[in-house]
């Protein structure tokens, strides 16, 4: 999965640091990671009477269901997170705290990420001071023998 389609995404300002984001992806896009999953898990499923492969995809399904919802939303809860992150110009300094992640029977998957971001700081005038230079005395070897 390389760039998320059908991406909403809500940017709400929860502290002076921190982002909260709503983001729902929709069924297609989810709908295709599975199917990627799915393949994959099935040429290496290793289900009993059934050579490696060869298992009957919906068997492979109700085997490794468990393992598919799992690694399907870490992929694209991930994959969509950066995306999200890439359009809206945000640059988190930790991992987000995921809530509420919803994945529905039609494959619609919403969630939110929280996460602190760096301080907006506006700069004063910092150009164009004049500075008084005070004249050091010069010191000679007869000073400095004193």
């Amino acid at each position: 999965m390389s760039e998320v389609a059908d991406l909403k995404v809500e940017v709400t300002e929860s502290g002076p640091c921190e982002r909260t984001i709503d983001v729902s992806v929709a069924a297609g896009t989810v709908k295709a990671e599975r199917e990627k999953l799915v393949r994959q898990i099935r040429k290496e499923a290793k289900i009993k009477g059934f050579r490696p492969g060869k298992a009957p995809r919906q068997l492979v399904e109700k085997t490794y269901a468990d393992s598919i919802r799992e690694e399907l939303l870490q992929n694209v809860v991930s994959e969509s997170f950066q995306q999200a992150l890439k359009d809206n110009g945000l640059y988190p300094l930790d991992r987000p705290l995921v809530e509420d992640v919803d994945l529905a029977d039609n494959f619609d998957l919403k969630y939110k990420a929280r996460f602190e971001v760096s301080p907006e700081i506006e700069l004063k005038k910092y150009k164009g001071f004049e500075i008084e230079k005070k004249s050091t005395r010069s010191r000679t070897k007869n000073s400095i023998k004193q």
